[in-house]
This record gives structure tokens, C-alpha cells and sequence, in this order.
């Protein structure tokens, strides 16, 4: 399984791949991104900046359900306040990896 985040955004599994809609990829973008569980309103203020905080968390919720069927795997993990995702392969992570080790020419 493989997550394509920049520029075209797909799931890849096996021969399926998924579309993502831009605040899907958003979602695990920031996700992979923090290397860390980040709470439900750093979320709500990241992808919904100006949107009240109670219509935020509602609507962050509606995302990350969706964005679970959509994916039919368990990579989004929710306990309590904090979201994080399990370890998975994408395109972001291997633009980290070269970065780290030294060879983002390859990127």
C-alpha cells in the first residue's frame, strides 16, 4: 500500500487505487507530516481555519470516517483528543528519507 500526496493524490493497494479529494490528502499530509499524534483542534485549525471550532471538530469527524471507507484500511488511529496514522509508505515519507539521508537530488 502506497500514499500518493503530491500531486496526483491516490491510495494505491495491491491493483486498486483510490482517488483522494484535496482535504483527504490534506488530512494524511499533516498526518505523516507531524511524526507525532496531533490533537483533534490542531486538525480542526489546520484544514479549517476559519470555521468555528464545534463545525470544525463535526466536520473533521465526517473526514476522517470518510476518508477511513474510502481507504478500507485502518491507517488513521483515533484515541480520545489525539489522531495519528500508523506507518505507511508514501511519497512524502520517501521525500523525508532522501532529505535525511542526504539525497534530495534524487527526489
Amino acid at each position: 500500500m502506497n500514499l500518493r500526496l503530491l500531486g496526483a493524490r491516490a491510495y494505491v493497494d495491491g491493483g486498486r487505487e483510490v482517488q483522494l479529494a484535496v482535504r483527504e490528502a490534506a488530512l494524511l499530509a499533516h498526518l505523516i507530516l507531524s511524526r507525532r499524534p496531533v490533537s483533534r483542534e490542531e486538525l480542526c485549525r489546520h484544514l479549517w481555519s476559519t470555521v468555528h471550532l464545534t463545525r470544525a471538530k463535526h466536520s473533521l469527524n465526517q473526514l476522517i470516517y470518510s476518508t477511513r471507507r474510502k481507504l478500507a484500511r485502518d491507517i488513521i488511529v483515533t484515541s480520545g483528543a489525539v489522531i495519528s496514522i500508523v506507518e505507511i509508505e508514501s511519497d512524502i515519507t520517501d521525500l523525508i528519507r532522501l532529505a535525511e539521508e542526504g539525497e534530495a537530488e534524487k527526489a
